[in-house]
């Protein structure tokens, strides 16, 4: 947003479902593809994170939606016993 000149605008969403929470971000802009570039430290970090957490029971998708918006989505599961015992064997 803050490469427009025009500006732009933010929506955030949250829902949930018997089993997930589903969060997602849109706001005005393009999201650069380019595999030759290298991928933002923040995304990097949020992947990274939801991994140690959640393992693989987490999900983050990144995408263009039209010619005008990106969507940020994060998916993770409402309960996180098991994956904190899954993790802590990976640890140890």
């Amino acid at each position: 947003i803050s490469t427009l000149p025009e500006g732009g605008a933010i929506t955030v969403e949250a829902k949930h479902s018997e089993t997930d929470l589903v969060l997602r971000i849109i706001n005005s802009g393009i999201l650069k593809e380019n595999k030759n570039e290298e991928v933002g430290f923040g995304l990097i970090n949020t992947k990274q994170r939801l991994q140690l957490l959640y393992g693989s029971a987490a999900t983050f998708d990144i995408r263009n939606h039209g010619n005008d918006k990106v969507i940020a989505e994060i998916i993770i599961p409402k309960e996180i016993k098991k994956y904190k015992k899954e993790n802590e064997s990976i640890n140890n």
